[in-house]
């Protein structure tokens, strides 16, 4: 999904990570949505009670990628950020209920995916927003 924060080639970015992951040893729980794009891929480990919340970024042709400030929760993945992902969603949604579990139980791990354009390698890397 396209919006007004982010290139349209997110789209087959967003695509390939989906394919990418089903293959992989994760379990895809589902997305996230807020008005900025929200959250991308909410997954886990097959074998593990940890949970992935990740989102989709550009990584430009030296393997920087950026992350966007939203005007009224913070930059994507920070703790406000996430907590407005997990408030947007239905109250009996599995993906809120999921996101909630692993936030309280300091067991979610924030992400990033992204194809580099030098490689061509798809990559998934853990990162600390405050």
């Amino acid at each position: 999904m396209s919006n007004k924060y982010e290139p349209d080639t997110l789209g087959l970015t967003r695509e390939l990570l989906s394919s990418v992951l089903s293959r992989a040893d994760y379990t895809v729980i589902g997305n996230a949505p807020l008005d900025d794009g929200g959250i991308d891929f909410v997954i886990s480990k097959k074998d593990g009670p940890a949970v992935i919340a990740m989102i989709a970024v550009e990584i430009d042709h030296l393997g920087d990628a950026q992350l966007r400030e939203h005007p009224t929760y913070g930059m994507q993945l920070s703790d406000r950020w996430i907590a407005a992902c997990i408030e947007a969603q239905p109250q009996q949604s599995v993906v809120r209920s999921v996101l909630r579990d692993a936030v309280d139980n300091l067991k979610l791990t924030k992400a990033i995916g992204g194809v580099d354009k030098k490689t061509g390698n798809v990559v998934l890397t853990p990162v600390n927003v405050e």
